[in-house]
Parts: C-alpha cells; sequence; structure tokens
C-alpha cells in the first residue's frame, strides 16, 4: 500500500511539472516578442503598444500604424540609427523612409502612414538596424 503511494504522488508531482511547463510555454509564444516585428493596422493598444487589428491587407485612402517593436528594448548608448523602409514590391521603389535613433530604453517606434499617396500593390516593410535587414513584412494594398 505504501508503494502505491509512493507511485501515486510521483505521477501527480509529474503531471503537475508537465501543466506547469506547457503554461510557461504558452505564456512565452503568447507574450514573449522573439524577434524585431512589424506591425500595420489601424488602432494601437496603449498599453502594449502594439497594434490591436493587425492585417496585412490594407485598403486605399485609409491612414495605418506602423509599428517596430525590438525584441530587447535599448539597453546602452547607441550611435546607430533604426531605418525603416517601404518598397514597392515589383520596382523597389523606396515610398517611405523612416530614421530613428536607438537611444537607451527605446523598445520601438510607430509612424502612421497615408495610403492614398501610393499606388495599389504589394509593399516590403523592412527594418534595418546596425546596416542589416532585421525584419521584413509584405503588405497588400487594394
Amino acid at each position: 500500500m505504501k508503494i502505491f503511494k509512493v507511485k501515486l504522488l510521483i505521477l501527480i508531482l509529474g503531471i503537475l511539472i508537465i501543466l506547469f511547463s506547457l503554461f510557461v510555454y504558452k505564456f512565452n509564444q503568447a507574450f514573449v516578442v522573439k524577434q524585431d516585428e512589424i506591425q500595420v493596422g489601424h488602432t494601437i493598444d496603449d498599453e502594449t503598444q502594439k497594434v490591436n487589428d493587425s492585417t496585412d491587407v490594407v485598403k486605399k485612402g485609409e491612414t495605418v500604424q506602423i509599428v517596430v517593436t525590438y525584441t530587447k528594448m535599448v539597453e546602452k548608448p547607441s550611435k546607430q540609427s533604426a531605418h525603416l523602409i517601404m518598397k514597392k514590391a515589383s520596382t523597389k521603389e523606396i515610398v517611405l523612409e523612416k530614421v530613428y535613433e536607438d537611444s537607451y530604453g527605446v523598445s520601438g517606434y510607430s509612424t502612421e502612414f497615408d495610403t492614398s499617396t501610393v499606388e495599389k500593390g504589394d509593399y516590403r516593410l523592412e527594418l534595418h538596424r546596425d546596416g542589416k535587414i532585421v525584419t521584413a513584412k509584405v503588405i497588400t494594398l487594394q
């Protein structure tokens, strides 16, 4: 009987450890930014500074918010700048270029873009940091 209780206790502890591990894994998937990311949408959540209605398809004539979120905030003084570039996918023509200074405590940027100033089609948003493309996103303007 005593061996049965020990085995049952070990089984229960094993199940609890597995459940806790799954909880931590799901939490990290939902809330931790794994790489710098670009989001496009219409409204920004004031608390999280993320786009509420992230989309890859935008209607021409709408004003959209473009939010860049860093994996980690800038932790030391930097002379580097971040470049957000939007290019027409078919011609590589640059239609938007924003330069941001990476200073201590910064964890991302946001900018507003009026889509009525460009033609319909596919556009590639690229984030350049330290002279390299860190992340990119393709959006379609209808």
